[in-house]
């Protein structure tokens, strides 16, 4: 593959958590050291659950890390914020698309099933059948590329599409565009189909920034 062809000194996979890691390992071990960490992006703050195994694969004998990336969940999770909550992403302005009777029959549905309305369901999934709603310590679900309509229902709308991709950390809100030292990106102009493909299919930008902080601050 690319990778044993050019043996860059690090390659950064990212996957979700039951991804078979001894395949990497039978892959890539007779060349590089591999080390891995399973990272949440609430552990860094963000309102949005999104577990995902990272691994670093360091170049046998070119570089390697001084401490293992297990240490960064520890340090994530001693510094994390006793609360977060997915509302906190109702800030960004933008458009609120007309709901069809079908979708809103189904928030409808929702709240007959679970009765809660300072809940944030996904109007994505049916609600008697694999039902999606914010988890118990008020952060979003993981968006998917299949998560158009995140809908709360005390605010009687769904989270508009900047505010879905501030809560995986992109830089559609002034102070992340600034953290990022980036331009502010809009995602209101795109479909709800073609925004949720771009933020689903996206990583979590605190957990891949911390990985790279980790690499660029111990590896040798």
């Amino acid at each position: 593959c690319a990778v044993l062809d050019s043996c860059p000194l690090i390659v950064i996979l990212e996957n979700v958590p039951r991804f078979p890691l001894a395949l990497v390992k039978s892959l890539f071990g007779h060349r590089y050291s591999i080390d891995s960490v399973i990272l949440d992006g609430v552990d860094f703050g963000m309102p949005v659950h999104r577990r995902r195994l990272y691994c670093v694969l360091t170049l046998n004998g070119a570089a390697y890390l001084g401490r293992p990336l297990a240490e960064l969940r520890d340090v994530a999770q001693a510094r994390r914020s006793d609360k977060v909550a997915g509302r906190t992403l109702f800030c960004l302005p933008g458009v609120d698309d007309g709901m069809s009777q079908a979708v809103m029959k189904r928030a409808d549905d929702y709240l007959e099933v679970f009765g809660d309305r300072g809940s944030i369901y996904d109007l994505d999934q049916l609600p008697r059948g694999r039902p999606r709603k914010a988890a118990g310590d008020g952060a979003l679900f993981t968006l998917t590329a299949h998560t158009r309509l995140a809908w709360c229902a005390d605010e009687g709308r769904p989270l508009r599409r900047n505010e879905l991709a501030a809560g995986q950390g992109l830089p559609s809100h002034p102070a992340l565009a600034c953290a990022l030292a980036t331009q502010e990106f809009n995602f209101e102009s795109f479909s709800r189909s073609r925004a949720a493909r771009m933020i689903g299919n996206g990583m979590s930008v605190p957990c891949i920034g911390a990985v790279l902080f980790w690499f660029s601050r111990w590896a040798y």
